[in-house]
C-alpha cells in the first residue's frame, strides 16, 4: 500500500486558518510537500518520521513547512505572537527565534 501511495503521489498540502491581528477574519498558513524521488522513497520504506529531517534539502524544491509558514505570517504582523506559538509545533524546541511581543505593522508586507 505504501509503495502504491509513494508511486502515485505528486505532492501534499495542508492548511491552518489563523485569526488575523491586522483586521477581521482569518489568514491561511500552508504546508506544502513536493513528492520527489527522496520523499517517495521515504514513504515507500515507511520512514515517514524522517520527512521532517529531510526538509532542508527539499525547501529548494518547493517544500514549505507549517511552522515556517506560521512564522512568516507572524513576521508580516498578520498574526500575534500568541497565535504563532499556540498553532506552531514549537519554535523554541527547534532552536528557531522565540516569538515574543508584537511587531509593528510593515506596510510593504501583505497578509493574504
Amino acid at each position: 500500500l505504501l509503495e502504491s501511495l509513494a508511486q502515485g503521489l505528486a505532492g501534499a498540502m495542508a492548511q491552518k486558518l489563523l485569526r488575523r491581528q491586522d483586521e477581521a477574519g482569518r489568514v491561511a498558513a500552508y504546508e506544502v510537500l513536493v513528492a520527489d524521488a527522496g520523499v517517495r522513497s521515504l514513504i515507500a520504506e515507511n520512514r515517514i518520521q524522517q520527512l521532517d529531517t529531510s526538509a532542508g534539502a527539499e525547501k529548494e524544491r518547493g517544500r514549505v513547512q507549517m511552522d515556517d509558514a506560521i512564522y512568516n505570517l507572524y513576521m508580516k504582523s498578520c498574526i500575534t505572537s500568541g497565535t504563532a506559538i499556540k498553532r506552531s509545533g514549537g519554535y523554541e524546541e527547534k532552536g528557531a527565534p522565540v516569538l515574543t511581543g508584537s511587531l509593528k505593522s510593515n506596510q510593504s508586507l501583505k497578509c493574504f
